[in-house]
């Protein structure tokens, strides 16, 4: 690869009893599938109440019951706390210590401070079957939420966002009016309570549209709220010829009457966030959206975050709610042209991709410069980055905008923007091994080369792409997409990408065992870099031939070469090819059964692995000096850098931690005592 780049268990006894009148009743023991328990709801139909019976004999456990009741009272007890999120509590432990036995306990325990109702679902994390997929679940809360069938989305995030949208639960018509006495006082609220009243009923007693209009009550201290009541509702009739059956309905009035009242120009900001539709923003992205300022945009941004049109989530980023993308979304089809709304869309697509270009750059210095970005607008709307640690907790923070950015590039048919988008976040989602989305993100760029006949952009696209299913171990498509590469390079004239692809094609050959064919392709490839003076590409190469070497058991010739690769490196300022280069000489080394030499020339490539934060390697690295101490009877070495390793791998999602952990497992009884006294 280039560098160019709760869960559940059921309990043993159920018992679900039903008693009086019902139209359907559903008992089941285990439900494989979607869970489907639908019927019409009445009025005065109870809520959900889904927990399975508490266990009948519940012993200890009483710090585990204490922990989750203290985080409960503090969460309530937190400033604004009628409408926080409820602390989120998570159980871990091993198949049957009694996980769903306490929380089913703790949640009986704890029902009567969640009148609205409980919902639970088994994930069968631990059942012969498959797992319950996220879409299963939330379309059986929904259900359980009483949405007809028809109105439930096909797509898991619309299903997420339908859900989040229900459980903006309605208050009751008191509590509604003790949210307007908590935000406009009690003396204005007590001088007109049949005003409060009526104004809490025209919001639906919804806490969103309560806190919308409760600012427009404090911008209208000479107004009664009876006043203002009764011009919402003269708005809200104004409205009714155009309103229609949707998620909106309720809102739209509350909505209309605050985007009305808006400057022209932060009118304008609101709409045209409906070209964005992951879930915040930044203030520099909306400069570039709206062609203003960053001063402009934060004044913007700032007075609609005033009165609850956005929620303020840092100092230069705001959320919006589901239901008020949905009236932007509205307003920006009703109020812009085509030609304008696809006009912002490419302004805020090209922000995306030259901000994410410069974090590429930044983490990825040593790779290839694939773009030449002429910038149209103000370069102070970019982000600067100090490091590649800024870089990536950039990328980490904009991450969702950034995998929203290439749909919304492919949905608008922009596809010179979605490859280059996709191509410049391949250097952040291969460090935090974002296996998925660099998958399916450069499908997408590859597809969008095709689509543009660009042999150059396609050759390049899908060598990476190669290397994103070499990394999560689809052999199969990564060699075809190698090959694919390079012949689309050939036609480019482009060596550079040509000599990577075939690298790519010999690791592929190296992981399955055929060294002679993986080695046949790097010496072409080292072939191919000396031609263009490619110095890091001939390093790499050399690496790699010593890997075939090694695995055909030419072990003598590995390391000349091995030798020559680091001769090479220090032509280079790349720290990692001499850190992989130290540590397949280890590997060697320990072939050889030269293991404290082995221990030796792992130490360098660990410590080169932890300065550049390559989790990947670092876990091989330990993994391999613990086995060559162990070899050597440093058994509390072995078991601690096993541990090391372990961690990492458990976090990278790596089959290879279970087998580690049966090693730790099997170490000799004294290494846990010799490593407990180290400590």
């Amino acid at each position: 690869m280039t560098d160019f780049s709760t869960g559940s268990e059921v309990a043993r006894t159920l018992r679900n009893d039903f008693s009086g009148q019902a139209d359907t009743v559903i008992q089941a023991g285990s439900l494989t599938g979607t869970i489907n328990l639908q019927a019409p709801r009445k009025p005065g139909f109870p809520r959900p109440r889904q927990l399975p019976s508490s266990v009948p004999s519940f012993v200890n456990r009483k710090l585990d019951l204490h922990r989750l009741d203290a985080a409960l009272e503090q969460s309530l007890r937190a400033p604004g706390s009628e409408n926080s999120a409820i602390v989120i509590s998570a159980l871990s432990g091993p198949a049957g210590v009694g996980k769903t036995a306490l929380a089913v306990y703790w949640a009986h325990r704890a029902r009567h401070r969640f009148p609205d109702g409980d919902l639970f679902v088994n994930l069968r994390g631990y059942d012969a079957g498959l797992p319950v997929s996220p879409q299963q679940v939330l379309e059986s809360f929904l259900r359980a939420l009483d949405v007809p069938a028809p109105r439930i989305p096909a797509n898991v995030d619309e299903q997420a966002a339908l859900y989040r949208s229900l459980v903006l639960e309605a208050l009751a018509p008191g509590e509604a009016v003790a949210l307007l006495e908590e935000i406009l006082g009690q003396d204005r609220v007590e001088a007109d309570p049949n005003g409060a009243r009526a104004l809490a009923e025209q919001c639906s007693y919804l806490p969103l549209a309560l806190r919308i209009v409760a600012d427009k009550a404090t911008a209208e201290p000479g107004m009664t709220l009876r006043e203002l009541a009764a011009q919402l509702a003269a708005h809200r009739r104004r409205l009714d010829g155009f309103t229609v059956d949707d998620d909106l309905s309720e809102m739209r009035a509350v909505f209309s009457w605050s985007y009305q009242a808006l400057s022209t120009e932060t009118a304008r900001v609101f709409r045209l966030l409906g070209a964005h539709t992951a879930p915040d923003i930044g203030t520099h992205a909306v400069a570039a959206l709206a062609q203003i300022s960053v001063a402009e945009a934060r004044k913007s941004l700032g007075a609609l975050a005033d009165i609850h049109l956005l929620t303020r989530a840092e100092t230069d980023r705001f959320r919006i709610h589901d239901l008020l993308r949905a009236y932007a979304i509205e307003r920006f089809e009703h109020e812009e042209s085509e030609a304008q709304r696809l006009a912002a869309s490419r302004r805020l697509l090209d922000w995306f991709f030259a901000a994410a270009y410069e974090s590429y750059r930044t983490i990825l210095p040593q790779g290839r410069l694939f773009a030449q970005v002429e910038f149209g607008r103000d370069v102070t709307t970019l982000p600067v980055f100090a490091d590649q640690a800024s870089a990536v907790k950039w990328c980490e923070s904009q991450h969702a905008n950034l995998m929203d950015a290439i749909n919304t590039a492919e949905d608008l048919g922009f596809d010179d923007l979605l490859w280059k988008i996709a191509v410049s976040c391949m250097a952040f989602l291969e460090r935090l091994s974002y296996r998925t989305d660099w998958i399916v993100s450069h499908e997408k760029a590859a597809a969008a080369t095709t689509r543009l006949h660009d042999r150059a952009a396609q050759g390049f696209v899908l060598m990476l792409l190669g290397d994103a299913y070499w990394f999560c171990g689809r052999l199969e498509d990564a060699l075809s997409t190698y090959l694919s590469s390079a012949a689309a390079s050939r036609d480019a004239h482009d060596r550079w990408t040509e000599g990577f692809a075939l690298r790519g094609s010999g690791l592929v050959q190296e992981d399955r065992g055929n060294f002679a064919e993986a080695t046949s392709f790097f010496e072409d490839a080292l072939r191919v870099f000396r031609s263009i003076g490619e110095t890091r590409g001939e390093a790499m190469s050399l690496l790699s031939i010593g890997n075939g070497l090694s695995g055909l058991g030419r072990l003598d010739e590995a390391l000349s070469m091995y030798g020559e690769a680091l001769e090479v490196c220090r032509r280079i300022t790349n720290p990692w090819i001499p850190g992989m280069v130290s540590y397949r000489i280890g590997l060697v080394h320990a072939a050889q059964n030269q293991h404290l030499q082995a221990v030796e020339d792992f130490k360098p490539a660990i410590e080169i692995f932890k300065e550049l934060k390559d989790q990947r390697h670092l876990s091989l690295a330990l993994r391999d000096i613990g086995s060559s101490y162990l070899a050597t009877d440093q058994l509390a070495e072995a078991r601690s850098s096993w541990q090391l390793a372990h961690e990492l791998l458990t976090t990278l999602d790596d089959p290879e931690a279970e087998h580690l952990a049966a090693k730790i497992a099997s170490l000799p009884s004294q290494a846990l005592a010799r490593s407990e006294q180290d400590e």
